[in-house]
């Protein structure tokens, strides 16, 4: 089985805290002037961030399942999985129930990667953990995505249509080529992810509770006492 798990995760906790500094980003004085057509654009990648930064806020609390399919790059089922999400921030749990169960925790201060079939669990200060991660570009709350990604909304047409979000990577060495966020009012229901050699990775939510209602024991894990615990 491929372990995409802690990727998603880690994608899934930043994307909804990083546009905090969006606004400041935003603001920076350009070092030239812009052509008529530069201008344009930026005025409505600008309002594209805003949009998307007023949804991610309301993702205060957010409970859901979840199925997860990533395609290989000729189209090809390469992974299926379906599972949980609960976000309390800054907490959050990511579980994975089938094919093989997998638990994802994070707080403020660490990630906890457990896997019972393994009899293991990694344990990773946050700030490590998600540097070691393939998104190293949405890890801080203090790195604007305005700075590293050009943002484009798609409106939807009709009432049964969700709004899409395009996030592109400027950076040439970035992993991903093509995020996308789709929400229905301010419901976060698909998460897409491109990478470079054309594996797509969609996750869809259903069941998604607005208001949602977290114990804070979704965020403790039970590990048995034998369970070999490996410090990252």
């Amino acid at each position: 089985m491929i372990k995409l798990a802690p990727v998603l995760a880690t994608l899934f906790f930043m994307l909804q805290s990083a546009f905090v500094e969006a606004d400041q980003a935003l603001s920076v004085a350009p070092t030239s002037s812009p052509t008529p057509a530069e201008v344009e654009l930026a005025d409505l990648n600008h309002a594209a961030n805003r949009a998307l930064h007023q949804r991610l806020q309301a993702l205060q609390r957010y409970t859901a399942n979840f199925t997860q399919v990533v395609e290989g790059g000729r189209g090809q089922i390469v992974e299926r999985s379906s599972g949980r999400v609960v976000l309390a921030r800054p907490n959050f749990h990511w579980s994975v129930a089938a094919p093989y169960p997998q638990h994802i925790v994070s707080n403020q201060a660490q990630l906890q990667v457990y896997d019972p079939d393994l009899a293991q669990v990694i344990v990773k200060p946050l700030a490590n953990a998600l540097q070691d991660t393939p998104v190293a570009l949405l890890t801080s709350d203090d790195v604007a995505l305005t700075g590293n990604f050009d943002v484009v909304m798609l409106s939807a047409s009709t009432d049964q249509d969700d709004d899409v979000f395009v996030l592109t990577p400027r950076l040439a060495d970035s992993l991903y080529s093509e995020i996308r966020l789709h929400f229905k009012g301010d419901e976060l229901r698909q998460l897409g992810i491109l990478d470079h050699l054309g594996q797509f990775t969609q996750i869809r939510f259903s069941e998604v509770e607005r208001p949602a209602v977290v114990d804070s024991a979704e965020f403790v894990l039970d590990l048995p006492s034998d369970i070999d615990v490996i410090e990252g």
